[in-house]
């Protein structure tokens, strides 16, 4: 059992469990709750991006906030 100090693959894994699915088990792709799901979903890859990557990403707890790590855009 695990209550906290969860790993970005295990939050990845609880945000899908939480997705409404049809009859047949398949995703409902246009529901809004599924949609917002997919953010938060998406947002933690970012977090297990490699530095090296353009789309890398971290929390900062000081400031609250989210911001990119990897290295900036080409111009």
């Amino acid at each position: 059992m695990k209550r906290d100090n969860w790993t970005n693959e295990e939050v990845i894994n609880i945000l899908e469990g939480f997705k409404f699915t049809g009859k047949n088990g398949d995703p409902l792709v246009y529901m809004d709750w599924n949609v917002a799901l997919d953010s938060a979903i998406t947002q933690f890859y970012d977090f297990k991006r490699s530095t090296d990557e353009y789309a890398a990403m971290a929390y900062d707890p000081t400031t609250k906030e989210i911001v990119v790590v990897g290295p900036p855009l080409q111009r």
